[in-house]
């Protein structure tokens, strides 16, 4: 067998490489620490590749396999590409889970995990704008994103939430609509009347909870 590891220019493992041989046919990938085996090998002498999107490949001639042995051949890779992270935040500082982050060129997205982080990998050097997004939220563009071989730029987001709504119906105790009937939030300021159906809606409302009132003259 052939076995190694996969790292990059750091020392860090690259998991999911594809490591193969020029001949026979042997091939597998890294596992999440970058280590790999290539097993029942025929013996032989063997060229072997490491290459993963992002990363400049690289090749070990002269490999030998001898029958019951494992033979060792390490890789370092060295990035051609650099990665854009960040969080995503509300405007009280709690991560946005399931925003899209993506970038305006290049094609790049991802979405923001439970806590608001995000990583958009293998990114070609650039400079790029960076838009985070999500229903319920004022979409964020940040321009001027610098992209370096091997390295992270930061991009972190804050979205200010949308206004929503609150609609509904008075009606009296035996069902008939009130109309003219006077709804509105306790707080925030947000009041309207029922029409002829008895139905409402107060526009524009910041997210919040309220506590919301109904009330008409006799009633």
């Amino acid at each position: 067998s052939i076995a190694g590891t996969v790292k990059d220019h750091v020392g860090a493992g690259i998991s999911g490489a594809t490591v193969s041989t020029t001949t026979g046919g042997y091939t597998t990938t890294t596992n999440s620490s970058g280590a790999y085996t290539l097993s029942t090998v025929t013996p032989g002498t063997y060229n072997v590749s490491a290459s993963k999107t992002g990363y400049t490949p690289q090749t070990i001639t002269g490999v030998s396999v001898t029958v019951g042995n494992t033979s060792t051949a390490n890789f370092t890779l060295n990035p051609t590409t650099g990665s854009i992270a960040g969080t995503v935040k509300d405007t009280a500082g709690a991560g946005i889970s399931g925003a899209t982050v993506s970038t305006t060129t290049g094609g790049y997205t991802t979405t923001s995990n439970s806590s608001g982080a995000y990583t958009l990998s293998a990114v070609a050097p650039g400079t790029y704008g960076v838009t985070a997004s999500k229903t319920g939220y004022y979409p964020q563009t940040q321009t001027g994103i610098t992209v370096t071989i091997g390295n992270t730029t930061t991009a972190n987001f804050t979205l200010t939430p949308q206004p929503g709504s609150i609609i509904g119906t008075v009606r009296d105790n035996l069902g008939a609509a009130l109309s003219g009937a006077t709804v509105s939030t306790t707080t925030g300021g947000y009041s309207t009347t029922t029409n002829a159906g008895g139905g409402y809606t107060l526009s524009n409302v910041t997210s919040g909870t309220y506590s919301v009132v109904a009330a008409k003259t006799n009633y």
